[in-house]
């Protein structure tokens, strides 16, 4: 039993988890814009430009100061009481081992 209420090899936890509002720390997001060209790829440190200039760069590494914050209704909310994964990874083995005689055969 080990000092708690679950005996050896009982199944606990869940599958699928549901976040409920008290389990999130309370933060916000701001996003930032400018009206700069796009001419970056990824949004790690970079901005949101008014329009993508060329297929694939959708932000800027623009150096002059943000225009504007996005109105606050930009983020908000989202999942829609959706469930996520909450299982490690695992995989399934099956071993197969011969105690007596020779396998595979050898000939």
């Amino acid at each position: 039993n080990g000092g708690n209420s679950h005996t050896l090899g009982q199944k606990s936890g869940q599958e699928t988890h549901t976040l409920a509002s008290n389990e999130m720390p309370e933060h916000n997001h701001t996003l930032h814009g400018t009206n700069d060209t796009a001419n970056q790829g990824t949004p790690s440190g970079n901005l949101s430009p008014q329009m993508p200039s060329t297929v694939g760069n959708v932000y800027s590494n623009s150096n002059s100061p943000l225009d504007a914050n996005f109105n606050s209704a930009s983020i908000s909310n989202v999942g829609g009481g959706q469930a996520h994964e909450n299982m490690q990874p695992y995989i399934a083995l099956n071993f197969c081992i011969a105690l007596q005689g020779l396998f595979p055969s050898r000939n």
